[in-house]
């Protein structure tokens, strides 16, 4: 597995198939875990013509976690967004 790093957070992900494919991203539950996606399920798209993405969701897996978020950031962010203002990552 990999890891691709982002805003000094880092994201573990997997892959299968050809990258010259076109691209599956596999997006789990919040909080899930790239193992949500069975690997037989993501190497059968991958036989059928697909580059399989699958990942962890930061705070699960193998990705960053962080332990002490500012209160209520989330609830800021969310404002944000629907206010068209840009978001500051937590």
């Amino acid at each position: 597995m990999t890891r691709i790093q982002a805003n000094d957070i880092e994201i573990e992900y997997d892959t299968f198939g050809s990258i010259d494919l076109p691209a599956v991203l596999l997006i789990s539950r919040l909080g899930g875990q790239l193992l949500d996606w069975d690997a037989s399920f993501c190497e059968t798209l991958a036989q059928s013509g697909y580059f399989v993405i699958r990942f962890d969701n930061r705070d699960s897996g193998l990705s960053t976690k962080i332990l002490d978020p500012e209160p209520g950031a989330t609830a800021k962010m969310f404002k944000a967004v629907m206010q068209g203002k840009p978001v500051t990552p937590l």
